[in-house]
């Protein structure tokens, strides 16, 4: 309710949902993948860029697995899609696989964006919705198999979807933190040199500042009304 609220009172041109899997709903997946602990680890490792182990690559390592791992998204963007209907708006949707506007080489779990072929795709000019639903955390190959951006990347996906639509002027991150803390206080506005300069790094992934410029990050409690307070990054 409170989303679509601020959808119907906002001027903004367009506007993204960008869900990621309910707490704990990736660790599930994970477990249930994992039949000893060394699973475990191989799968960590992946999920935090670590290719080095090429055992960890042969087994884990795929588009089967990606796909799987990135059901708690689509399921939330699911859940999004069927309330805001139910409160009479239709959104539009981008789906992993099928019509997404990010696209990454050929690693499975730990992709990395190829921006040029993200910005030639064409999908964002097809979008003829103003309020779009977006997957988190994956993205999908040149052969649109879906791939996934590393652990905890829906914030990475929601940065470069500003990146990439012109329509984009902020993007808003809700939290359970009323924003940046520095010096036990809520900063209001700071630079990226300065957020980057404090080392903070569980709020936000820092991938997410690299197009900072083409948009304004804001970072406010997920309870706050939207577009109000927390800390604004520029």
């Amino acid at each position: 309710r409170r989303i679509i609220d601020f959808y119907e009172k906002t001027n903004a041109e367009r506007v993204y949902i960008i869900p990621s899997a309910r707490k704990g709903h990736t660790d599930e997946l994970i477990n249930n993948l994992c039949k000893t602990p060394g699973d475990k680890q191989s799968l960590d490792r992946l999920l935090d860029g670590d290719y080095n182990v090429e055992e960890d690559v042969k087994r884990f390592d795929n588009t089967d697995i990606a796909r799987y791992l990135l059901t708690g998204e689509i399921e939330s963007a699911q859940r999004f899609r069927k309330e805001t209907s139910r409160l009479g708006v239709d959104p539009q949707s981008l789906l992993q696989g099928v019509n997404f506007p990010i696209i990454a080489d050929d690693r499975y779990l730990f992709a990395s964006v190829d921006l040029g072929a993200s910005e030639g795709s064409g999908v964002i000019d097809k979008i003829n919705n103003r309020i779009v639903i977006v997957p988190g955390f994956g993205a999908h190959n040149y052969n649109k198999e879906v791939v996934l951006l590393g652990r905890n990347s829906s914030d990475f996906v929601a940065a470069l979807i500003g990146h990439l639509d012109p329509l984009v002027k902020e993007v808003i991150y809700l939290k359970d933190v009323g924003g940046i803390y520095l010096d036990g206080k809520v900063k209001e506005s700071m630079t990226k040199e300065e957020y980057t300069k404090a080392g903070i790094k569980k709020v936000l992934d820092p991938r997410c500042l690299e197009y900072l410029g083409s948009y304004g990050i804001r970072v406010q409690h997920c309870e706050s009304e939207i577009g109000e307070g927390g800390t604004v990054i520029t």
